[in-house]
């Protein structure tokens, strides 16, 4: 019931800190877009943009008036939406109504074939033991870990990034940490601004943002390149799932490990499913390639 709350927190704050940012940067660019198009590039420039925002409040030590940010910057995007309305309503009321024999848009069924990649990836990340059932209590009153030293890493990275900017590596207090920490700034950022624990952050909630936004990035590029929705959404389940099909050599010969692991280390399909900044990166890769 803990976790259902913390993700009712966890969408509103998406809203606020990564639509509602991105939204007021498309309607100062003026940008036309489709619905999913606008969604999905408001909310990857608004992540960016907080986090920037996050980062110089956290290094001035002002970090307690973070909230003050997403606020200010919904009551601005409600102030242009609502002036932009009225003045839309005024345009229209000066023209003639449109004929009543006008064609209705065809639709695009090709996002219902995106949903279901989704649906896939979430029920994957369900499945895999460093997600969702992660850091759950038993009955008992235990805790499930599955301890996966990258996890772990990030999370002290993140817990470091509530209070201190730039970060000290974890567990040598004193010294600065000699990584990149993108991904576990958006966790502190989250963290701060809802008060939810950077362990739910950590392997439910912002992976569950970054492989959604990520997916819809690479799937709005690719829709726009190849001019067809179907094969965006067969790129997404590829760059996702199938990679370069090298694991099919592995079935034929009876391999019982990944044949991808065993020839290539580490291929990039894994890399997105073990909490690692390539998925956000992908991410904010095809939605450049997008703009």
């Amino acid at each position: 019931m803990q976790i259902v709350s913390g993700a009712c927190v966890f969408v509103v704050a998406v809203i606020l800190l990564a639509y509602v940012p991105g939204k007021l940067l498309l309607i100062a660019l003026k940008r036309a877009l489709t619905p999913l198009e606008d969604v999905t590039l408001a909310c990857v420039l608004g992540l960016v943009l907080s986090g920037v925002v996050y980062w110089l409040m956290t290094f001035a030590h002002q970090e307690r008036f973070y909230l003050v940010w997403p606020l200010t910057a919904a009551g601005v995007c409600v102030w242009l939406l609502s002036s932009k309305r009225k003045s839309l309503l005024s345009n229209s009321a000066s023209l003639e109504p449109l004929s009543q024999g006008s064609a209705t848009p065809s639709r695009d069924r090709s996002v219902l074939v995106l949903a279901g990649v989704l649906v896939l990836a979430i029920i994957a990340l369900a499945f895999l033991p460093l997600y969702y059932t992660n850091f759950t209590w038993l009955p008992d009153g235990t805790m499930r870990v599955y301890p996966v030293p990258d996890v772990l890493f990030h999370i002290a990275i993140a817990n470091e990034l509530t209070h201190t900017v730039p970060p000290q590596a974890p567990l040598f207090a004193g010294h600065p940490l000699s990584y990149h920490y993108g991904m576990d700034l958006a966790v502190a950022m989250f963290a701060r601004a809802t008060g939810l624990n950077t362990r739910d952050l950590t392997v439910r909630f912002v992976p569950t943002l970054f492989v959604g936004l990520s997916m819809l990035s690479v799937f709005c590029f690719s829709r726009n390149w190849l001019r067809s929705g179907y094969f965006g959404a067969l790129v997404v389940f590829l760059v996702f799932f199938g990679a370069d099909f090298s694991f099919i050599p592995g079935l034929l010969l009876g391999e019982k490990g990944d044949w991808s692991l065993r020839y290539f280390s580490a291929p990039a399909v894994v890399t997105l499913f073990y909490t690692n900044p390539i998925l956000p990166g992908l991410g904010v890769l095809f939605a450049g390639l997008f703009c």
